[in-house]
């Protein structure tokens, strides 16, 4: 059989066809239904010995019985051969397998006494793992009847079972681990995939687990290879994941023993090696793997036998270190001494239930250290590495905390290197650390310890606290050390504790676990420090009792050492108080704390119902019923629709099918039919504007009635336009079930093809903040007015007020005057109704000297076919340029001068003989201007037809960061930012100093609004916690003075900071306490409070795609609940101007009133796929057309980016220089202006042997850390270290080779996508200078995404890097704004030609 995880074919069940194979001996023939049925008493243990009896004695109970093949529930079972034997699940490859147990229904709340024993039946036909995505395996068995999910077998077949299901646990960890971080190591994920299977009593250590996940490696590649096949295209992708099949490949050499196990099987077959292993399903290979599996199995049932046969007290006891014998290997004592805001622990996760300690989550801390209460520094040493009851040791922690990333340290790495560097996350303290561990791998080692509240996976210490870390990490590399001993040795009874300590002396100074060639210094480290070394030595070697274990052990406590007794208990309460000393200290609270959004009633009702119904407060019992409550609520929402159908079928049940006009035709159609207003269906009336149901492709839908009329053939006929349901859209399950949306979609039917009508209004409202009030009480009375019918089982009242173009990618205002005219016309009818040559085509030289819009003119001809014209582009004199050409590019000017001749490559001046068709200057303003002028050879940001200030849109700006956004837009002549909200200072300082007139609020934006709503009377009307309110009381009275409020903003736009898409608080469960924490709700209840005009929100562009789209369909359908148009769609900022990759999503919100933008046409060519976005129906939008393949203009690379600043060396702080040179290319141009003075021409320092390996690598483009020589460095401080990074040496063939790493940017590239801390090793690698051996500068960087040198940075190195990195483009936001400077031209322009 395949062993790959697929959806199994599912057969309805039929009597008269009940496989008859060959059963066991034992089972009994009885075929007769009726006659057994009817001799079976109520509430006894009902025995058949028929698969299809106990099918239908079980079905009335069951929980899919609307399925054509039937599930059960399958207890208290044994798998058996046809002689009997139980045989494990996987025999059924090679032999008949039969079942015997108790059967149930499939719900889990049926009692077991109310199932069916069958003696045997079957056969089985194959075998399914699901349950990946709930992270607890569910074995499936399916007959040719039926489906069985495998629960508790006989306690006879308990043991055979438990090691399968090991396997299949190992599957699901493996596919948790892939899934979360499929970038991971195979020593990560290994590591990860044991801890998580150490609670299981089937291994006795960890190093046993760790050799049966290894020896299953092939097993669990093919069980989620087999995913594949049925997975979505945006879901993790097994298949390839180097990973994967790095753990399949470590099997093979038990694979490849396995070849001459089969051979021996069979000698008379002769089969070659070779076909073994090509045929993975051979049977004889698959008999063999049985085999081998069978021998490992009974192995371990004898070793646990072994051993519980012959207790040990020792297993019972913990020997803890004696922290006076370590004194002297650890520094003089110190304090812990806090400089910055740390945030409580117990603020980052859910307290007040019992949880097992292995779910507890999974965090990375960096920059750490450990203190006891009075907060003197400790050793990880004196914490003791498990739980025991007799613990007095009580040791806090303080750290930045980020999502776990499979931190660890090198094996090689030399203590000088283990000091911490700044890391994104947020500062916190510890609650009392209760046990810390270790995890080893092939080249990492893991350091972790637990609190009550999570797991942490420890980065580097702080640089205070990295000498108290030293000798810890020096004693897990003797640990290290001591154990590859032991595995090497044949006969570990030979290897005595005087042996190891020998040896141990023996080593060589340079070797990373030397202590001393003194045997009594080396014999008294490996004592004092013996927790560590023997906790490993127990775990990965698996054993208790050896030479060495027991003399130490014994050596430990004469030293002093004591014992304590292991505590068994593995849940904890997440209940009690934080002693941390920090506790107690006066705090600051943190503007990035995790505060509940401030929001309005209608926003929290949005989202509030949605997560109720679809993410409710989930726990690990929880999960299934949150899975098939989901499932409820969709067939509920299905039978509300199938109800009001049926209703409205009732009212025209056409028994005879009546149909006539009603009333007399009161026109023709322009081909001469007659049209009318109303007809009678049935006895139902049918009139124009109105809205029926119709049959389309085997699915009632709906239809609004554009016009009807009579056919030549005298047919009554109907025009109409599909009405949408909401959950057909790209709202998907958060569209309001009652709102239907126009489409262009139309068909022309006969009267008797109507199934029925609906109720149904075109709804029209007041909009905006003056009307807010008024509209949520007529909402409220709707809501309740529709609760009501459902409850009298009336049929549903539907509304429409958008029209849904999925072409044009949004929710647009009904086209009401063109709506249910009856005129016979319908729109949407009518909707379906020599060469010149570049700088750029002759030298990349040539491109960089050029200005952009300069072409030469060539003789050379080229034929194309229609359809490669795109548009039409404008060629003039360069004296007829405009004076100030805007940056960036939004029309298609160039200017020629020179003849190209391409037979000898050289430029000359246009003869005079050519006459060109050139266009002229048609502005007669501009041209007055021109005259006696010339052209200013510099370009800035200076708009054509620009919007006087006071008549641009009052804007506010909100998670402002340093304005990248609100420049952009005001330099489209647009926007006028009055406001700007941002709660991180250095950032809220460069807003201000580049925005001077601007407001603006350093602070928390929920403290804001609720600030801004008390201001006005509406705290009826804002839900907020009270730490939101108190604050907003706090607030200066200047500062709320300064207030904006409803009718005075416009505009607002931002990118709020969602919590998921963070990678310090990506929480994996989705449940609605930790969405009230997301910073969109409170971002769309100011536009909901305020209603402006216009609204834009900028996000990365997985935001349509987080949460499975939820977040993003739930922001669509709030905007449309306010009233507003909507549009959405991604763009590539590299397209716009820039050298640099970066989409980003955007969705745009118009008033009922206003024009919604178009998306601004990208005009540079960039290598980019383009980006759809997935809509119902398995369409897609893209909002515009890729340039991958061409473009008005060329791509700005890095040279034109940067070519002109001046050198600098790696580390270099003097924020003001001297340029040196004058600009060359047309975007330095851009960028510098009129500046005179460089700034901000800085750049981090590395440290020594990063420095040293940028030395090394070469100044060629797509260099990288595989270029670097193999070879040894000696730093200054003496030690020796690897040139090619320690945890990259061997993979260079994974992962893409990890390219870009340590990388050098390329002159004729681009830059990579701008992060908030460029570094070597970092998630974006190439931040080498392509010339000079340092990190590319904050200036570099600011220019990579389009700031002039005149925009202005603030605070430290690691802020602007920070500022920069999460700002939006201004060449992007420009383009923006100038789509809405058009959309408003547009409104105007339609206003003077109605008036």
């Amino acid at each position: 059989m395949d062993t790959k995880a697929r959806k199994q074919k599912k057969r309805s069940v039929d009597s008269d066809d009940v496989s008859r194979e060959k059963r066991p001996k034992r089972a009994a023939e009885c075929t007769n239904f009726m006659e057994k049925s009817a001799t079976v008493e109520a509430k006894k243990e009902q025995i058949v010995t028929e698969e299809i009896v106990a099918i239908k004695l079980t079905c009335s109970l069951e929980s899919n019985g609307d399925q054509p093949r039937p599930n059960r529930r399958l207890t208290d079972f044994v798998l058996l051969d046809s002689n009997g034997v139980p045989q494990p699940v996987e025999m059924l490859e090679l032999g008949d397998i039969f079942i015997e147990g108790v059967a149930l229904p499939l719900g889990d709340e049926i009692k077991n006494e109310m199932g069916v024993r069958f003696q045997s039946f079957g056969r089985v036909e194959n075998w399914t793992i699901s349950g990946y995505e709930d992270g607890s395996p569910v074995i499936w068995i399916s007959t040719e009847l039926a489906d069985y999910d495998c629960r508790e077998p006989a306690s006879r077949y308990k043991k055979i079972y438990d090691f399968f299901f090991e396997k299949a646990c190992a599957c699901v960890e493996v596919f948790k681990n892939l899934s979360k971080n499929p970038n991971t190591s195979l020593d990560e994920l290994l590591a990860a995939v044991v801890r998580s299977m150490s609670g299981s009593k089937t291994f006795s250590s960890i190093a046993a687990t760790q050799e049966f996940v290894i020896s299953q490696g092939e097993f669990i590649y093919n069980q989620l290879a087999g995913l594949d096949e049925t997975a979505k295209s945006h879901e993790t992708s097994f298949v390839k994941n180097p990973v994967l099949v790095s753990l399949r490949d470590k099997s093979s050499k038990v694979h490849k023993a396995l070849s001459n196990v089969a051979m021996r099987i069979d000698e008379g077959k002769a089969v070659t090696s070779d076909q073994l292993m090509d045929d993975a399903e051979d049977e004889h290979v698959n008999y063999a793997k049985l085999i081998r599996d069978e021998k490992c199995r009974k192995s371990k049932d004898w070793s646990r036998n072994k051993k519980s046969s012959k207790p040990s007290a020792s297993n019972n006891f913990y020997i803890k270190i004696n922290e006076n014998e370590i004194a002297n290997d650890y520094p003089h004592p110190s304090y812990y001494k806090n400089t910055e805001e740390e945030t409580d622990e117990l603020v980052l996760f859910d307290r007040g239930y019992e949880v097992e300690t292995r779910y507890l989550p999974w965090r990375t801390l960096h920059n750490w250290a450990l203190y006891k209460s009075d907060s003197s520094f400790i050793s990880l040493e004196i914490l003791l590495m498990q739980k025991c009851d007799d613990s007095d040791v009580t040791v806090f922690g303080s750290g930045v905390v980020a999502e776990d990333d499979g931190t660890g340290f090198c094996l090689d790495d030399s203590e000088s290197s283990i000091q911490s560097h700044d890391h994104d996350g947020m500062r916190i303290f510890l609650s009392q650390i209760k046990e810390w561990t270790v995890d080893i791998g092939a080249e990492m080692v893991f350091i972790i310890l637990r609190t009550d509240m999570a797991w942490y996976r420890l980065g580097k210490p702080s640089k205070q606290y990295a000498p108290w870390f030293e000798p810890v990490l020096k004693t897990v590399r003797v640990g290290i050390r001591i154990l590859a001993l032991h595995n090497i040795e044949t006969r570990i009874a030979k290897l005595s504790y005087v042996d190891v300590i020998k040896r141990l002396s023996g080593l060589d100074e340079n070797d990373k676990a030397y202590i001393s060639s003194e045997f009594l210094n080396v014999d008294r480290y490996v004592v004092v420090h013996g927790q560590i070394i023997l906790k490993l030595l127990r775990e990965y070697l698996g054993i208790r009792r050896c030479p060495f274990v027991t003399c130490l052990a014994s050596e430990m406590q004469d030293r002093h050492h004591t014992k304590c007794i292991i505590k068994k208990k593995k849940k904890i309460l997440h209940n009690q108080k934080n002693l941390n000393p920090g506790a107690d200290m006066p705090r600051v609270v943190s503007k990035r704390k995790a505060m509940q959004a401030t929001t309005t009633r209608l926003i929290n009702r949005i989202w509030g119902e949605f997560c109720t119904i679809y993410l409710p407060e989930d726990s690990s019992e929880e999960i299934g019923a949150e899975e098939e409550v989901e499932e409820e609520d969709e067939n509920e929402e299905e039978d509300t629709i199938a109800e009001a159908v049926d209703a409205a079928h009732k009212k025209i049940r056409y028994s005879c099918r009546e149909i006539r006009w009603e009333g007399e035709s009161y026109g023709e159609s322009s081909v001469g039919e007659p049209l009318y207003g109303q007809a009678l269906v049935g006895g139902g009336k049918v009139a124009v504007g109105g809205a029926v149901i119709l049959e389309v492709d085997d699915q009632d839908k709906i239809y609004f009635v554009e016009y009807m009329f009579q056919s030549s053939d005298h047919y009554k006929m109907l025009h109409g336009k599909l009405l949408q349901r909401g959950s057909e859209t790209v709202l998907g399950t958060a569209a309001n079930e009652r709102e239907l949306f126009l489409t262009n979609e139309c068909l022309t039917v006969q009267l008797k093809d109507i199934k029925g009508t609906v109720n149904f209004e075109i709804r029209s409202r007041p909009w905006g903040y003056q009307y807010r009030k008024e509209n949520m009480v007529a909402d409220k009375l709707e809501r309740a007015r529709e609760e009501e019918r459902k409850a009298k089982d009336l049929p549903t009242e539907y509304y429409c007020k958008s029209l849904y173009s999925p072409k044009r990618g949004g929710f647009f205002s009904l086209p009401r005057s063109d709506m249910g005219l009856g005129s016979g016309f319908c729109s949407s009818c009518k909707i379906r109704e020599k060469e010149e040559e570049r700088p750029e085509d002759i030298s990349a030289e040539k491109a960089y000297v050029s200005d952009i819009h300069e072409v030469y003119y060539s003789q050379d001809t080229y034929i194309l076919p229609p359809k490669a014209i795109k548009g039409k582009c404008e060629v003039m004199k360069k004296d007829d340029m405009p004076l100030h050409r805007e940056y960036p590019l939004l029309n298609h000017i160039f200017f020629c001068e020179l003849f190209y001749d391409s037979s000898n490559g050289h430029l000359n001046k246009l003869p005079s003989s050519i006459k060109l068709m050139l266009s002229s200057i048609k502005d007669e303003k501009l041209l007055r201007e021109k005259k006696g002028k010339g052209v200013e050879s510099g370009t800035d940001y200076a708009m054509i037809d620009e919007v006087p200030k006071e008549m641009r849109l009052a804007t506010l700006d909100i998670f402002a960061g340093c304005g990248g956004l609100s420049y952009g837009l005001e330099k489209a002549g647009v926007s006028d930012t009055k406001w700007a909200i941002e709660y991180e200072a250095p950032a809220g300082q460069a807003f201000k100093q580049n925005h001077p007139k601007t407001t603006v609020f350093v602070d928390n934006c929920n403290v804001i609004l609720r600030a801004i709503m008390e201001k006005c009377g509406d705290v009826d009307d804002c839900i907020s916690t009270t730490e939101a309110a108190e604050l907003a009381a706090k607030l200066d009275e200047n500062k709320k003075s300064t207030l904006p409020l409803p009718g005075q903003v416009d505009f607002i736009n931002g990118g709020p900071p969602c919590q998921g898409f963070s990678r310090l608080n990506r929480f994996s469960d989705r449940s609605w306490s930790k969405v009230q924490c997301e910073m969109i709700l409170a971002f769309l209840s100011f536009a909901d409070y305020f209603r402006p005009k216009y609204f834009l929100l900028e996000n990365v562009k997985t935001f349509v795609t987080f949460h499975e789209g939820h977040t993003f369909q739930l922001t669509l359908a709030s905007l449309l609940e306010m009233g507003y148009q909507v549009r959405f769609g991604l763009l590539e900022a590299g397209a716009y101007g820039i050298s640099q990759p970066r989409k980003r999503a955007f969705i745009w919100a118009a008033a009922p009133n206003e024009v919604l933008p178009e998306w601004p046409e990208p005009m540079h060519v960039f290598n980019n796929p383009g980006f759809k976005i997935s809509l119902s129906r398995g369409l897609h939008y893209a909002a515009v057309r890729s340039t991958k393949f061409g473009a008005p203009f060329r791509s700005i690379t890095v040279r034109d980016t940067i070519g002109d600043l001046p050198p600098v060396k790696s580390g270099e702080s003097e924020i003001n220089k001297e340029y040196g040179a004058v600009p060359v290319s047309w975007f330095q141009k851009a960028m510098r202006g009129n500046m005179i003075v460089l700034t901000d021409h800085i750049c981090k320092k590395m440290n020594e042997l990063n420095l040293i390996r940028c030395k090394k690598i070469p100044k060629t483009p797509g260099a990288d850390w595989r270029d670097l020589p193999d070879e040894n460095v000696k730093l200054s401080n003496g030690v020796v270290k690897k040139l090619i990074p320690s945890g990259l040496i061997n993979k260079a063939k994974e992962h893409n080779g990890y390219r870009g790493l340590y990388g050098r940017l390329d002159w004729q590239g681009d830059f990579p996508t701008s992060i908030t801390d460029p570094q070597p090793s970092g998630f974006v690698g190439v931040c080498f200078h392509p010339d000079q051996d340092r990190i590319i500068s904050i200036r570099e960087c600011a220019r990579s995404q389009g700031f002039p040198d005149s925009y202005e940075f603030s605070g430290k190195i690691k802020d602007k890097h920070r500022q920069i990195g999460n700002a939006v483009p201004p060449p992007l936001a420009f383009a923006l704004g100038r789509k809405l400077k058009e959309a408003l031209h547009l409104k105007s322009s339609r206003s003077q030609c109605q008036s």
